[in-house]
C-alpha cells in the first residue's frame, strides 16, 4: 500500500473517485495504484504528483530508495 499517496490525496481533499476522474483513468485502476498492485507509467505518475502538489519521488519511492514505480526504471505499468 502506498501510504504517502493516500495521505497526500486525502490532504488535498480528493476522493479516489474524484482524482480518477481528474486523471482520466478508471476508479478501479486508481485504487490498484494506491494498493500497490498496479504501477502508473511515468506520465501518469507525473500527473498524479502534479495534482497532489508533490513529487513522483515522494509518492512512489520508499525512504529506503526502493522504487515502487517501474516507469522510473524503464518498464511500463500500463
Amino acid at each position: 500500500m502506498r501510504k504517502v499517496l493516500i495521505q497526500k490525496r486525502k490532504g488535498a481533499g480528493f476522493t479516489q473517485e474524484s482524482i480518477a476522474i481528474r486523471l482520466n483513468i478508471s476508479l478501479s485502476f486508481y485504487r490498484k495504484i494506491e494498493q500497490g498492485s498496479r504501477n502508473p507509467g511515468l506520465e501518469l505518475a507525473q500527473n498524479i504528483a502534479k495534482l497532489l502538489r508533490t513529487t513522483v519521488e515522494e509518492i512512489f519511492f520508499e525512504s529506503s530508495g526502493h522504487v515502487e514505480c517501474p516507469a522510473a526504471t524503464g518498464t511500463t505499468g500500463n
